[in-house]
C-alpha cells in the first residue's frame, strides 16, 4: 500500500499544499504554499541527506538489502507470514535507526509504536528516503529550492 497516499487522505484539505503560481514560459517555475514548519523539516531532511553524500546513499543500500534477504530467508523457512526472531527484529531496529540518522528523522520512537513491526518501520523510513532522494537529486540540479528557515526567523 502506498503510505504516502494514505497519509495524504489524513490531511484535511484546507490544510493540504496548494498550488500559489506557475510560470509555464521557459525558465518555468512553480510556487506551492503549505505548512512552513513541515516545509522547513523536509528541506532539513534532504539537506541532511545530501550532506552525507554517498556514505549515507551506501548505507541505504545496504541496509535495503539485508532487509530484503532476512524476508526472503523468513519466507524460504517457515513461509510468508512466520515471525520475527528476535535477533532479526534487534537487526531491523538498529538498521532503521541508521536510516533515520541519515534522514534527520527524530521521531523513530512514535513510528515504531505505530507500527508495532520493525520491519514495516524500516520499510516506511526507506520509502520516505526514496522520495526524499528525489527531492535531493533536484535541489542539486537546481530545478527546486527548499526554505533553508521561517521567513520570520532571524
Amino acid at each position: 500500500m502506498n503510505i504516502y497516499t494514505v497519509l495524504h487522505h489524513q490531511i484535511p484539505v484546507p490544510h493540504r499544499p496548494q498550488i500559489a503560481a506557475i510560470q509555464y514560459a521557459s525558465p518555468g517555475w512553480i510556487d506551492i504554499l503549505l505548512n512552513p514548519d513541515v516545509a522547513l523539516q523536509v528541506a532539513k531532511s534532504v539537506g541532511i541527506l545530501l550532506g552525507a553524500g554517498v556514505a549515507a546513499v551506501e548505507a541505504i543500500k545496504r541496509i535495503d538489502k539485508a532487509r530484503l534477504e532476512m524476508a526472503y530467508q523468513r519466507r524460504k523457512k517457515r513461509g510468508e507470514f512466520a515471525a520475527l526472531s528476535a535477533a532479526e527484529a534487534k537487526a531491523l531496529n538498529e538498521m532503521s535507526e541508521e536510516v533515520a540518522k541519515h534522514l534527520g528523522f527524530g521521531g523513530l520512537a512514535s513510528l515504531n509504536e505505530r507500527t508495532k513491526n520493525p520491519e514495516v518501520t524500516l520499510k516506511l523510513l526507506l520509502a520516505h528516503y526514496r522520495r526524499l532522494r528525489v527531492l535531493g537529486e533536484y535541489v542539486e540540479s537546481g530545478k527546486i529550492a527548499l526554505p533553508e528557515k521561517l521567513r520570520d526567523e532571524s
